[in-house]
């Protein structure tokens, strides 16, 4: 997955590869106001030094509602 973090929806994407593929590629806003909690996860190191890194996610859940969090039947 790749989040690029932005309030503007021309400016924010995210990307998300599955088994090697592309399987999502969309430009949208994905950070809420000041005032919204957000969750940003990552590597976070120096931007003064260039890197590879990779971090994988398992069993994780995106959604607008608590509901949809929550799973309910």
């Amino acid at each position: 997955m790749h989040i690029h973090w932005s309030e503007d929806p021309t400016k924010g994407n995210a990307r998300l590869w599955f088994d090697g593929s592309l399987v999502l590629d969309k430009k949208l806003k994905t950070k809420g106001a000041e005032a919204v909690y957000f969750c940003q996860p990552g590597i976070h190191r120096s931007p003064h030094k260039p890197s590879v890194d990779s971090i994988y996610f398992d069993n994780f859940v995106l959604a607008t509602t608590l509901d949809e969090v929550l799973m309910k039947p």
